[in-house]
Parts: C-alpha cells; sequence; structure tokens
C-alpha cells in the first residue's frame, strides 16, 4: 500500500479483520486498529525527507492470543518482504522517539529498525488490556 495518510482506512480495516479472525472484543480491536495508525504515522513522520515514492507492507499472524504485527516501509521498488526477513534476526535498539514510545505502551513488545533505506516495526499486541 502507499507510504500515504490515504492509506489509513485500509489499515483500519485490515486491524478489524485480524482482530475478529483471533476472536478479540470491541475494545481490543479498537486498540489493534490505534497501533497500526500509530504506526503509520511513525513511519511517515521517518520518511518525510524522502524523495522516492514509498510503500508499506503490513502483515499480521496469531501468536498464541497474541497478535504481531510487522510494518516494513521503503522504496516504491524494494522487496521489503525479503529486507523484512532479514531484519527479523537482528537485534534492535530500545524505543527512544515519541511515536514509539507511545506505540510502545500499547504494545507488549516492538522493535524498530532501520535497514537499506527501510523502516521496520514488529509489534506484540495482547487482545486483553492489563
Amino acid at each position: 500500500m502507499p507510504a500515504a495518510p490515504s492509506a489509513l482506512p485500509l489499515l483500519h480495516d485490515f486491524a478489524r479483520r485480524v482482530g475478529l479472525s483471533v476472536g478479540w472484543d470491541k475494545a481490543a480491536i479498537q486498540r489493534l486498529e490505534l497501533i497500526t495508525e500509530e504506526a503509520l504515522l511513525f513511519l511517515l513522520e521517518r520518511q518525510a525527507d524522502q524523495t522516492r515514492q514509498q510503500q508499506i507492507l503490513v502483515q499480521a499472524r496469531n501468536q498464541h492470543g497474541q497478535v504481531e504485527l510487522e510494518f516494513a516501509s521503503g522504496a516504491r521498488d524494494a522487496n521489503l518482504e525479503q529486507l523484512l526477513s532479514q531484519v527479523k534476526e537482528r537485534q534492535a535498539p530500545e524505543p527512544d522517539e515519541v511515536g514509539l514510545r507511545i506505540l510502545k505502551r500499547l504494545t507488549r513488545q516492538i522493535r524498530h529498525q532501520q535497514f537499506h533505506d527501510g523502516d521496520f516495526l514488529i509489534m506484540r499486541v495482547d487482545g486483553l488490556v492489563e
């Protein structure tokens, strides 16, 4: 999908479908929508100075009642799936930017890395609020 605010309705729909597929309630699904929105905003801010058109790849997996969300952003001609698989193997520094701190409060776990002109977020989200 394009790395643009216009992708927000697609992300909300994606979050609703993921939440429903794992049996989450309305509040948990709304939190998942908020997380996808914050992730998009964070990635858009990181790309503000890019001159090439950017894309975002979003994937989700059910991990024993948690959802693992993967966001990859980079140049439109980049193979984000391949880069994302390489990033998963690396250790990530602690979140230090405001957008990441917000996401850290909403998620169980978050990793952010920059790699080959791309930004990658991998987050684990619980269906229940503690």
